[in-house]
């Protein structure tokens, strides 16, 4: 018997669009998003756009959901894991590689754009963004005895701290914003431990 080794999954036309336009407003940023600059750059059309995502709106609504799936792929696995050691991998690994430079931009960006716009396009977006990281943090302090109020305000404290952090970092990269991490990885630490 001849076994057949199975093809990848071929993408299809949206999700080839869908990738090239996340890839474009990573490049670019979400001031110059329209229909017609991402389909100039994906050699296609404007009108192919909508076939497949019906508006301006709904293509920058798919990435946006594939931009917040992006960091809620990195999140997740801190479900399971310690904490400390986990972020720690995290920070060094994906968080402040070059790759994740552009990444960060683009998610400051559109964070300032759905909060001044006040815009719901961005509401999903958003609520991940803030959401994800929290409720992923909580149970390992919910873990060592504290109430649900005081694991969820630790557990935004930390993100807060880690978001400012990685602001810095693009923002000047002078700043001993990874001397800061270790610093927060030891209260977090203490906190976990107690």
């Amino acid at each position: 018997m001849v076994k057949t080794i199975p093809q990848a999954k071929r993408l299809t036309t949206k999700d080839r669009l869908l990738q090239g336009a996340t890839a474009w407003l990573m490049r670019n940023g979400a001031d110059d998003f329209s229909l017609r600059n991402v389909a100039k750059d994906l050699n296609t059309s404007a009108r192919m756009l909508v076939y497949h995502f019906g508006s301006k709106n709904g293509l920058l609504t798919a990435v946006l959901q594939g931009i917040a799936a992006m960091w809620m792929s990195e999140v997740r696995v801190l479900e399971s894991t310690a904490l400390v050691e986990q972020l720690r991998r995290l920070w060094t690994q994906k968080l402040t590689t070059d790759a994740a430079q552009n990444l960060h931009v683009v998610t400051i960006q559109l964070w300032a754009s759905g909060l001044a716009s006040r815009d719901p396009l961005f509401a999903p977006f958003l609520h991940t963004l803030s959401k994800g990281w929290i409720d992923a943090f909580t149970p390992h302090f919910e873990a060592r005895g504290l109430s649900r109020e005081q694991a969820v305000a630790r557990a935004m404290l930390a993100v807060a701290a880690i978001e400012g952090l990685l602001l810095h970092r693009v923002t000047d990269q002078g700043l001993p914003a990874d001397a800061a991490f270790e610093l927060l990885m030891g209260v977090l630490d203490d906190w976990t431990q107690a």
